[in-house]
């Protein structure tokens, strides 16, 4: 079908949400594992993409734990809305938890969510968050267990 004569929006299955820089790298490093799902890629920062996924993607306000949290859920709100994806994927940072708040409880998308490789002995302040609002939780070191006991072991993404 050809959605853009028609005037509709491509389902889309997956956001892809990243805070810029290593975050991005982690995300990036698994893209072949979900290109073939339509994806929506969300970004905190404008920063220079990959070509490949220029055309996909959605920048956001740049949150630090502040007022511009709550200009987060809003986005993220709209963005449901237009897109209606069924998953979330992110590394973090912080851009996670107000799309995952949206998306668990208002939309009621599974949830994926890999704790950051820079995490190794101690769990960042999302993965802390996150460890209550995802449906999968990874983690990259296995130091992690002691605050993740229910998170799943894989190794790092980017070797």
């Amino acid at each position: 079908m050809n959605y853009r004569k028609h005037n509709f929006v491509k389902p889309i299955d997956i956001f892809i949400i990243s805070s810029c820089g290593g975050h991005l790298t982690e995300t990036l490093s698994l893209k072949e594992c979900w290109n073939f799902l339509n994806p929506i890629y969300i970004i905190n920062s404008r920063i220079k993409l990959p070509t490949e996924i220029k055309e996909s993607t959605h920048f956001v306000k740049h949150s630090e734990r502040d007022l511009f949290f709550f200009i987060n859920i809003i986005e993220a709100f709209l963005l449901f809305i237009k897109y209606k994806p069924k998953y979330i994927f992110s590394t973090g940072a912080g851009i996670a938890v107000p799309f995952s708040v949206v998306g668990k409880y208002i939309f009621k998308v599974k949830i994926i969510y890999v704790e950051s490789a820079a995490s190794i002995f101690k769990p960042t302040l999302t993965g802390l968050i996150m460890k209550h609002l995802a449906h999968k939780f990874y983690i990259q070191s296995e130091y992690l267990k002691k605050y993740f006991p229910n998170a799943i072991f894989k190794g790092s993404l980017i070797i």
